[in-house]
């Protein structure tokens, strides 16, 4: 049986990426040599030209890591050897006739055992071809989603989409701190920016009720005048007259204007209390979303590992049936394509543990520059 001729190891696959972030260099990015950037100076560069600050660093960190996910995507992993099956291994010919159901009584005969005439496979060769082009149409949408995140970099640190970027910063697995749910709410409640505002709309409200309510009590005034009568600004030498007083004020009615006015205030006061209960409900509710969604994250990362390890069991067995001729180039195939597809997933999962901390610290309002998931 032929061995296939451009089959891709596996060790090689798995070097490559661990190096998936080898840039993929167009003539045009290499005629403009892209500047080199981290991600911490992305963010800074966000806080200081984004009117939307904390949007920006979030879509900065989103979409760094697409460019990544992105180039996952570019990895040969397509391992066919032939563009027709042929072989004389009588295990293989006879297990392929067999499959066929081209098995007849003259293939019994000891001579055409022993030694038989090479069988090619169409179906193997045609699906070979279909993972193929697959595998193509991935690289295709790779390179468009890689040309996509760079704009959105551009677009969420405000600068402009034509200036040639290139992130630095790889990404790799991390342990991130830990905090309890209940420190977490308490953060939320103490830092959000929109609940800081609703408690100063809060204390402004406290105290219009507070000047509607000193309108039902009498207004006290003082006043004072003082006038100096002289020939001339300099020598003086004429009168001084002064005159002070006080005024006490109080409306005995005006057709219920203040008590309306007392009314619409309490009213208002209320109303932002209420609101207040739902702001603060809702970020509760958001932070305990973005802590589940962490720890499911954090979780799947321990899961994809161990996937990892059995797919990579699974495509050395099957390698070894395969050169032993007891299984076919689809069965290969498929067990290369797993293999890949777990380190894949793994990585995937690797982004989603970092970004699902990264929305947990913008739900507690603490998510800065100096972040454990910005920082290297």
């Amino acid at each position: 049986m032929l061995q296939p001729i451009f089959r891709w190891p596996w060790g090689a696959a798995m070097a490559a990426l661990l190096a998936f972030f080898i840039p993929v260099v167009t003539p045009a990015q290499d005629a403009q040599h892209p500047s080199p950037l981290t991600l911490q100076q992305a963010a800074t560069i966000a806080l200081e030209k984004n009117p939307q600050r904390k949007a920006a660093l979030a879509e900065t960190k989103a979409a760094a890591a697409d460019i990544r996910e992105a180039r996952s995507f570019l990895l040969p992993h397509v391992a066919f050897s032939e563009t027709a099956t042929r072989g004389n291994d009588p295990v293989y010919v006879f297990g392929s006739k067999l499959r066929q159901h081209r098995f007849t009584t003259a293939d019994f005969a000891p001579n055409l055992l022993n030694t038989p005439t090479p069988v090619a496979v169409q179906s193997d060769l045609l699906n070979a071809q279909v993972r193929l082009a697959a595998r193509r149409q991935e690289l295709i949408r790779a390179q468009d989603n890689l040309s996509l995140s760079h704009a959105e970099l551009a677009r969420a640190m405000g600068i402009s989409a034509d200036k040639e970027i290139e992130p630095v910063d790889t990404l790799t697995e991390r342990s991130l701190p830990e905090t309890s749910l209940e420190e977490l709410e308490k953060q939320a409640t103490e830092k959000r920016p929109d609940l800081k505002r609703i408690q100063s709309e809060e204390a402004a409200q406290q105290q219009s009720v507070a000047i509607a309510k000193s309108s039902f009590g009498p207004r006290v005034s003082a006043f004072a005048d003082w006038e100096a009568d002289n020939p001339t600004f300099v020598s003086g030498g004429g009168g001084n007259n002064w005159m002070a007083g006080i005024e006490v004020r109080m409306d005995l009615f005006e057709g219920g204007a203040r008590r309306a006015k007392l009314q619409r205030e309490r009213a208002m006061q209320e109303k932002v209390a209420a609101l207040k209960t739902v702001a603060t409900d809702a970020v509760r509710l958001e932070v305990r979303r973005a802590y589940y969604d962490f720890d499911a994250a954090q979780q799947q990362v321990e899961v994809a590992k161990a996937a990892i390890a059995q797919a990579e069991e699974s495509l050395r067995i099957t390698q070894n049936r395969y050169e032993s001729g007891v299984t076919t180039i689809i069965d290969l195939l498929s067990a290369e394509e797993a293999a890949s597809r777990s380190q894949t997933d793994y990585w995937q999962t690797v982004y989603r543990y970092q970004t699902s901390y990264a929305n947990l610290e913008l739900a507690t309002g603490t998510l800065n520059t100096q972040s454990s998931v910005v920082t290297p």
